[in-house]
């Protein structure tokens, strides 16, 4: 049991010795992975203008970029649905004001954002022809 501790601090003392350069000619390599947390993510969506019952592509942006994964991706419509992937496509059935929120979750951290659709009606207007 002793001789478990001693290599775990003998580690320790040579990874510090490699970081302060106080061995010549070598060079410190991480033991483990590290988890680079997410900090942000961001959304963008297309039309910019929704109307009803036209898919709405929404997409998702983490920083840093090189965030670890795996990375799930969960996201809310704002209408009663859910989704989930870093690109997503959905439909609205009714004009409105949508808060739509996405997250992003790594084994080591989770960042969320929400953002307001506006989903409006298209207006047919009858055609007159003129002189009838």
């Amino acid at each position: 049991m002793f001789r478990g501790i001693g290599s775990i601090a003998i580690t320790i003392a040579t990874v510090i010795a490699l970081n302060l350069g106080m061995i010549q000619g070598a060079e410190a390599r991480p033991t483990h992975n590290q988890c680079v947390p997410i900090q942000a993510v961001t959304v963008y969506y297309n039309p910019h203008n929704p109307t009803v019952n036209t898919p709405v592509d929404f997409g998702s942006i983490i920083y840093p970029t090189n965030a670890s994964g795996p990375i799930i991706f969960n996201w809310y419509f704002g209408d009663g649905y859910y989704g989930d992937g870093e690109d997503v496509t959905h439909t609205y059935g009714a004009p409105g004001n949508y808060f739509v929120r996405v997250s992003a979750e790594n084994p080591c951290s989770r960042a969320e954002t929400t953002v307001e659709v506006q989903v409006t009606s298209i207006v047919y207007l009858p055609f007159v022809a003129k002189g009838q």
